[in-house]
């Protein structure tokens, strides 16, 4: 019986890639085991199209976690890449650990983790579109780092913010239940959700909506060296004061460490709880604190340079 079930779910998982490389297949651009997002507004296809780097006649092929890998096999293009945002060291994702660049058609793979091999480069999500859509200039990227280098300060008249769909762990109602004592935390996603604005004053924008708020929780949903979500960097570019649980961070030179409340589960937040405190309690503590650069001034040119790295790569691969 159990042979059978088997086979039936290798034929069900058969039929439903075919569906997908059948949907895909009259794009010159196409995405499998993606996020539900229309073709046309992935960033890849975003990126490939406004930089020219895809030649008249060629196809790609992108990939990412969200299904089973052996689809790869079974798609033709030109280039075939593999990209993931999330961390493959978690469970779930136990079958991308290699980033699947034990698959030889792979000609690229990009993800968040710290490694060197001569098929991958680290491209972490916080890049893509919170920070840099597809198609930034050189100025374009210059002048965002500035912005949010010293995002507005002057707006914040509300305490601290949360957007979360889920505890992840428990580790976000940790957070909450310590921090709400200072003062009322607004909850405006799914998990414990206290506040409505979100949606009904601010349209679901999200940057608009945390622009009032002095800190904002912000923790990842697991810890990996490297792995950096766009979780901090809204918060950062929001003008708010990052509440922030994680590895350690691997972009040593973008973010200001000096400008960010760390969590640390082993001492249960206390010291992170005090830090918010004092600040809150003390106007000029607080304007000082949010006053500091949120970037290091090496930022551009790590930036820069990575989205040179990753164009130069995909035109080279698609040039042969």
């Amino acid at each position: 019986m159990r042979i059978i079930q088997e086979i039936s779910s290798k034929i069900a998982l058969h039929r439903k890639q075919n569906q997908a490389i059948k949907k895909q297949s009259a794009y010159r651009v196409q995405f499998y085991n993606f996020w539900d997002q229309p073709n046309e507004q992935m960033y890849w296809y975003q990126f490939l199209l406004s930089r020219r780097l895809l030649p008249v006649g060629k196809t790609a092929a992108f990939f990412s976690v969200f299904g089973d890998r052996s689809i790869i096999e079974r798609v033709h293009a030109d280039m075939k890449v593999f990209f993931t945002g999330e961390n493959l060291k978690r469970d779930s994702f136990v079958q991308y650990t290699d980033h699947c660049l034990d698959n030889q058609t792979i000609d690229l793979a990009m993800g968040f983790e710290v490694f060197e091999h001569p098929r991958y480069i680290r491209f972490p999500l916080w890049m893509m579109d919170c920070m840099f859509p597809a198609d930034s200039s050189e100025d374009a990227i210059r002048a965002k780092c500035q912005q949010v280098r010293f995002p507005n300060i002057n707006e914040k008249n509300k305490f601290c913010s949360m957007i979360a769909s889920n505890s992840a762990d428990g580790l976000r109602k940790e957070m909450y239940e310590q921090i709400n004592p200072i003062a009322h935390v607004d909850s405006a996603g799914k998990y414990m959700h206290n506040d409505d604005a979100l949606q009904y004053e601010f349209g679901d924008d999200k940057s608009a909506y945390l622009q009032g708020y002095i800190f904002n929780i912000c923790p990842e949903n697991s810890s990996a060296y490297g792995y950096t979500t766009e979780k901090i960097f809204e918060a950062i570019t929001a003008g708010c004061i990052p509440i922030y649980w994680g590895a350690e961070f691997a972009d040593k030179q973008v973010i200001n460490e000096d400008a960010v409340i760390r969590w640390n589960r082993e001492d249960n937040g206390h010291s992170a709880v005090r830090q918010v405190n004092e600040l809150y309690s003390n106007p000029k503590l607080l304007h000082e604190f949010l006053s500091q650069p949120r970037l290091l001034l090496t930022a551009e040119e790590y930036i820069l340079d990575t989205f040179a790295t990753m164009e130069s790569k995909l035109r080279a691969i698609l040039s042969n």
